[in-house]
């Protein structure tokens, strides 16, 4: 995640707008303003001293027109009305002259005399000053520290002289003074007039303007000062921004590194970038194995890639995507899916460089919507399927759903049943009040119901037990409805009631059953029924009910039942089976099954159970294993008299005594082939009876059983064995078959046929002493595996003897056929030997016939040309019999390269060879547009074309009729992955006697227009021979031939 959080390095450009933005911006804002306000101060100070300069001339003329009317004034009222109070004078000078000037400037005025002061109206004028002179006035200003004492003074001596003025700047501001004397003989005033500097700058005009220029400068200096107080500001909050960023940057890096999500970006290119730690447990790739690699490496299908590059098209339009499906697959080939927001990676210049895929795994949410959704289906399915009937029912008790178990169970389909109330259309008078009473407190009191049994009514009318249970549907705090489930156990009802019945009947049947019924405790017998006294051979339950259990056992059985009845009643055994021997009343013993499971009886551990006297089935399952064990003896026999003897062999190791009888071939005596008996004992007899077993023949007709086994075939169960060993055996042996049975502790026997395809061959006779009439079925059945197993035996016998034979015949057979392929051998080689030495004298005879028919053909008369042209034309049809006798013969010995052929190129070269054959008979001929690639020998394959065609050509057509060879060529594909090839001609059908000898050497037909010599089919026949192939041809009268040949194909490929 280092390359996913480092900073990027900062461009010029970059720099050089923080430069603009911090240093020079503002800097320049305050070098403008300054300049503003230098430019307004330059622009006042000029506007006041051209101001203080138009003042100051009309200020000095009024003083100096006040000045002559008071010179004037004064002048007068001395020198001509000669008054003398000067006082007076001077106070009239004021109110005549000063005072009216004041009402027409704003500002002070004054008059002084040499030594005091006349009247001074300034603001400012102190009463210290009054009655004194000027100089007293100056000397007190100068003591109080007045700045303007020398411009005073000077003003004042400038009056005297003439006119006099300043500027001054007192406390109050800015003002003009203009002094002006007036002399009347000896005596002189002063007057004086002052107005400040605004008023002066008012009254002309520039304080207006410079109250413009101020404000304007104003409102740039407030629009500078705001300018740059959002700048200060901006720059503040883009420090706090930057200062949060790279903490949100460092926070953001944290958090990715450490987010639970995977998080990986990409360039404008696809290529992924970076790779979180999330991202390699998703996606189990480690980042070397994806960084560098398109994105679509990560995708589910190729098809998303289109969709996500639509959703980056949009990204790099500068918007980020939010909520985005995504499937993804993992390296092990897991499908994942994600929620997912793209958002655009930035450069600091604001450019999209990438795109960040920032994952929320939903895998297990989508695997569990999915299967919400299966199992919402599942659950529709059992819905549907469940055999209970399901209603739901509005608030206004009205049916608004209706399952098929609801159908099955009333009767009434969905459009029968919906909106109507249910208590209506399943109840009647006789429980409504009751269905009202659970509808009602489902839907109006809130409360579930059931489950309770009662009864409703199906749309016949007849009733159903069920089940109810019901529930209100609460969404939202509201009451909206309620669901009820019906469960029909009419059957259940029923059920009870016979069981209430066979109840009833239980002690009967126990106390009548052929089973023994038990409850045992503590190793003693507390509970049976009449079944199990009388295995046990007690003629009451009273006698054998609190035995103890060891009593019914014999010794060699006790250590185990014991051990199994601890287990039960200390519960580490819940039930068992197990079989031990038993003893009755009387001592004897005898086989028992018992089946016991643990119970509880009177609240103490019990064992309660069944016993089953098994005697005689133990003895049949000896039995059936001693018949078992001959069956595997005489299945390893492969021989009739093997077989036979093991049967005997076993049988009498196991116990059993058995005879095994043959059948002669009229089926009337039969003759002991086996005894299974001791050999010592067979001996003593024969040499008693003085007659050898293989000798004694047993006629069928003297015996009942036998005839009845042998004759009709069936099974004879015989209860007192010597009587009928009497009746078999010959007068002089009738009597040992006491003693007999007697040694071998004989007592009955069973007799059974050994039928072979229906017939009798023989009878097998076993004997033991405890046989029953129910062993009979066992011993049929054992009597014929043995007859299938000495029938099996003699097939084997008969087919080994058979491959004997065979073997000689083929050894017979294989030297027959290296006789014959050494004569085939000496034949190719005489045939070639003799075609060699013709072919030498034939090309001189050709040659000179030719010569002499051409050179000579004048001197000649036209019979001795003709009989010149007769030999070339005869040495000419030898030499090409010679030719083919040669081909005949070296086909045998050549072995051709299998290749690929092009049927087409071979065809059209044949059509070439046969050009003016083909022109001279006007044959009509038809090929396919493509042929299939079969593998063979190119010049042989168009050997055979060519005899087929020249054929087709020669016997084709209808000359008589003038109908000239119409021939079609084509192909079939046969299910041995051969081709078919054949051609088709109009001529005289073949008979199928002429068709049989067709392909044989030296072999011709008789056509009106046969030619030849009858070698080219046997040629024909060879090629495809050796080619793997097969020859041959079809044809019916009137239809013309076909000829064929297949080679083998190429599978799927045509040329």
């Amino acid at each position: 995640m280092e390359e996913h959080t480092q900073a990027r390095p900062v461009s010029w450009k970059r720099k050089l707008y923080f430069l603009a933005y911090y240093a020079i911006l503002p800097a320049a804002v305050t070098l403008l303003v300054s300049l503003g306000w230098y430019a307004v101060f330059h622009q006042s100070q000029t506007l006041t001293q051209a101001a203080i300069t138009a003042y100051q001339q009309t200020e000095l003329e009024i003083v100096r027109m006040a000045a002559r009317s008071v010179n004037n004034y004064v002048h007068d009222q001395i020198e001509i009305h000669g008054r003398s109070d000067i006082v007076e004078i001077e106070q009239e000078i004021f109110r005549r002259f000063i005072a009216p000037i004041l009402l027409l400037e704003h500002g002070d005025a004054w008059i002084y005399a040499p030594d005091h002061v006349v009247f001074d109206l300034s603001s400012d004028f102190p009463d210290e000053y009054r009655g004194k002179s000027m100089a007293e006035i100056f000397a007190l200003q100068v003591e109080n520290g007045a700045s303007h004492y020398e411009e005073m003074t000077e003003a004042v001596t400038n009056a005297r002289e003439g006119v006099g003025w300043y500027i001054w700047l007192p406390d109050k501001g800015k003002e003009i003074a203009a002094w002006t004397p007036v002399r009347v003989g000896e005596r002189v005033w002063t007057i004086g007039l002052s107005t400040p500097l605004p008023e002066i700058l008012e009254s002309t005009g520039a304080a207006r303007q410079m109250q413009v220029l101020r404000i304007m400068m104003s409102w740039e200096t407030v629009g500078a000062l705001v300018l740059l107080l959002a700048w200060v500001m901006g720059a503040l909050q883009r420090q706090r921004t930057d200062l949060a960023l790279r903490e949100s940057e460092a926070q953001y890096r944290q958090s990715v590194e450490n987010s639970p999500n995977p998080i990986f970006s990409v360039d404008r290119q696809g290529i992924i970038q970076t790779w979180t730690p999330a991202c390699g447990r998703f996606f189990q790739y480690e980042p070397e194995e994806v960084i560098g690699q398109p994105y679509r490496k990560l995708l589910w299908e190729p098809d998303d890639a289109r969709a996500v590059k639509a959703m980056l098209a949009q990204v790099w339009q500068g918007r980020s995507l939010s909520d985005q499906d995504m499937t993804y697959r993992s390296q092990d080939g897991t499908q994942r899916f994600t929620v997912s927001r793209l958002y655009p990676l930035r450069d600091p210049d604001g450019s999209v460089r990438g795109c960040t895929f920032a994952n929320t795994d939903v895998t297990a949410r989508v695997r569990a919507e999915r299967e919400i959704k299966e199992r919402r289906i599942y659950l529709e399915g059992v819905l549907a399927a469940t055999p209970d009937a399901i209603v739901t029912l509005n608030a206004q008790h009205k049916i608004v759903e209706w399952n098929p178990g609801a159908e099955r169970l009333f009767g009434y389909s969905p459009e029968e049943a919906m909106g109507r109330d249910l208590d209506a259309l399943i109840t009647n008078p006789g429980v409504r009040e009751e269905a009202l009473g659970f509808t009602s407190m489902a839907l109006d009191e809130g409360k579930p119901t059931g489950p309770v049994e009662t009864v409703r009514y199906r749309q016949d009318g007849s009733p159903v037990n069920v089940i109810l249970t019901g529930a209100p549907i609460i969404l939202d705090g509201e009451l909206i409805g309620a669901v009820a489930v019906y469960t029909n156990i009419t059957a259940r009802v029923r059920a009870a009631e016979a069981l209430r019945e066979s109840e009833k009947k239980y002690r009967e049947l126990v106390d009548n059953s052929l089973v023994g019924i038990y409850i045992t405790q503590n190793h003693v017998l507390k509970f049976c029924n009449q079944g199990l006294a009388d295995i046990f051979g007690y003629r009451s339950i009273g006698e054998i009910e609190g035995e103890h259990v060891r009593d019914l056992v014999a010794p060699e059985s006790w250590e185990r039942v014991d051990r199994e009845v601890r287990l039960r009643e200390s519960a580490q055994k819940d039930a068992t089976r197990y079989e031990f021997r038993g003893v009755r009343q009387d001592g004897a013993t005898f086989d028992v099954e018992v089946l016991g499971k643990r119970i509880t009886y009177h609240g103490k551990p019990a064992i309660q159970g069944t016993m089953i006297d098994v005697t005689e089935r133990k003895r049949a399952e000896r039995l059936l294993q001693a018949l078992n064990q001959a069956a595997l003896a005489m299945g390893n026999a492969h021989t009739p008299k093997k077989t036979l003897a093991a049967v005997a062999a076993t049988l009498k190791e196991l116990g059993f005594t058995c005879m095994i009888l043959l059948v002669d071939e009229n089926q009337s005596k039969l003759s002991v082939e086996y005894l299974g008996i001791a050999s010592r004992l067979v001996e003593a007899a024969e040499k008693l009876a003085g007659i050898k077993r293989q000798d004694i023949l047993i006629p069928i007709e003297n015996l009942d059983i036998y005839k009845q086994v042998i004759w009709e075939g069936k099974t004879i169960f015989i209860e007192d064995v010597t009587e009928s060993m009497r009746q078999a055996l010959p007068g002089f042996a009738k009597r040992l078959a006491g003693r007999l049975v007697e040694m071998l502790n004989l007592r009955t026997g069973i007799v059974a046929p050994l039928i072979v395809e229906g017939e009798a061959v023989g009878l097998l006779s076993v004997q033991a002493y405890n046989f029953v009439e129910s062993d009979t079925p066992v011993i049929t059945a054992f009597a014929h595996q043995v007859a299938a197993a000495w029938r099996k035996a003699e097939l084997f016998e008969q087919a080994r003897r058979e491959i004997v034979e065979r073997k000689r015949v083929e050894d017979v057979l294989r030297q027959r056929t290296a006789e014959l392929e050494a004569r085939n051998e000496e034949l190719d080689a005489f045939a070639h030997t003799v075609a060699h030495d013709l072919k030498a004298p034939l090309t001189p005879i050709i040659a000179y016939a030719e010569i002499l028919a051409e050179d000579y053909a004048a001197k000649m008369d036209p019979q001795e040309l003709q009989f010149l042209r007769n030999i070339a034309r005869g040495g000419h049809r030898m030499g090409r019999i010679i030719d083919e006798l040669m081909l005949l013969a070296g086909l045998r010995e050549m072995d051709p390269q299998f290749e690929p052929l092009d049927m087409a190129a071979i065809v059209s070269e044949v059509q070439a060879r046969l050009a003016q054959s083909i022109e001279q008979s006007r044959a009509d001929i038809t090929l396919p547009e493509t042929w299939p690639a079969v593998l063979g020998y190119g010049p042989w394959v168009e050997e055979v074309w060519v005899n087929y065609l020249s054929n087709a050509l020669k016997y084709g057509g209808k000359p008589e009729e003038g109908t000239p060879p119409r021939i079609e060529l084509g192909f079939d594909e046969l299910v041995n992955s051969h081709i078919r090839f054949w051609i088709r001609d109009n001529g005289l059908s073949l008979t199928p006697e002429e068709q049989a000898q067709l392909f044989t050497s030296f072999t011709r037909l008789n056509h009106a227009r046969a030619e030849g010599h009858g070698l080219g089919l046997s040629i024909v026949r060879r090629i495809v021979e050796k080619l793997g192939g097969q020859v041959g041809v079809e044809g019916e009268i009137g239809r013309g031939n076909l000829f064929f040949f297949t080679l083998p194909g190429i599978e799927g490929s045509k040329l």
